[in-house]
Order: structure tokens, then sequence, then C-alpha cells
């Protein structure tokens, strides 16, 4: 584990998934999150949207076309009824 750590911290990480929790942040925060992302070499993150109030409205999706929008290809993971697709 600390290999892929190290890896990850000094530039050489691989594509891993990582997750990022969707709490209905301001599109500076989501981009700047999505960005330290990018730059840790993933270019796949899992959004958690459950903890979320808001799901599935306007708002919601114009964060997940953020997220896409910064080169990631994003599976969505909903706790509650296990429906994990990519978008």
């Amino acid at each position: 584990m600390d290999k892929y750590i190290h890896d990850i911290l000094n530039g050489k990480g691989k594509n891993y998934i990582l997750l990022f929790w969707q709490h209905g942040e301001e599109e500076s925060i989501i981009r700047g999150e999505m960005m330290r992302i990018y730059e840790s070499s993933s270019r796949v993150v899992c959004v958690e949207s459950c903890l979320r109030p808001d799901i599935n409205v306007p708002e919601w999706w114009r964060d997940i076309n953020i997220c896409k929008g910064e080169n990631h290809i994003v599976y969505l993971y909903e706790r509650g009824n296990w429906c994990n697709q990519q978008i």
C-alpha cells in the first residue's frame, strides 16, 4: 500500500478509481477537487451522492457534469439502491 501512495504523491500513479462525495459544494470547490484527483494521475471517479439531499435535480446534474468536464470517467454509486453505473 505504501508504494501506491508514494507513486501517487510523486505523480507516478496509475489510473485508480477514487471516491468523490457529493455534498452540493460550489462549482469552484468541485473543480478544485477534480483537479487534485486529475493531478494524482487518476482519470476515474466514483461519485457517492446519497449524502446529498437534492439528488437528481438540475443542480445535482450540473455538479455531475462539472466532474465529467474535468476529463474524468464518472461512475455513480448510490448506496441505497446499489445502482452503480457509468455516465
